[in-house]
């Protein structure tokens, strides 16, 4: 997770890239509840909660969406660039990238 810069205008917020969550869900978990400030749940409990919760991708290879296009990719990170330089600048991390244009 990334803390917020002292440039924030507003109260800070918490920012978890996904990835991360889905590397370790019970830490991740854990930790946005030390960010609110409430308790953690019980490491037992969330295991078996998202082991329940676990959602598959049910779709046989033959009925997968396919990949985009190479135009349509291009198109749409040209579009968000702005947007994720500003995000970014105001996290001061690069891992926001997401390496799409290291």
């Amino acid at each position: 997770s990334s803390g917020i810069n002292a440039e924030w205008p507003l109260r800070p917020g918490y920012v978890m890239m996904f990835e991360e969550h889905i590397h370790d869900e019970v830490a991740s978990i854990n930790s946005i509840c030390d960010f609110l400030g409430i308790s953690r749940f019980p490491v037992e409990y969330m295991k078996e909660y998202l082991k329940e919760h676990q959602i598959r991708n049910s779709l046989s290879d033959n009925n997968r969406i396919p990949y985009m296009m190479t135009e349509t990719r291009q198109l749409l990170l040209d579009f968000f660039k702005p947007f994720l330089d500003d995000l970014v600048k105001l996290l001061g991390d690069d891992k926001w990238y997401w390496n799409m244009y290291n």
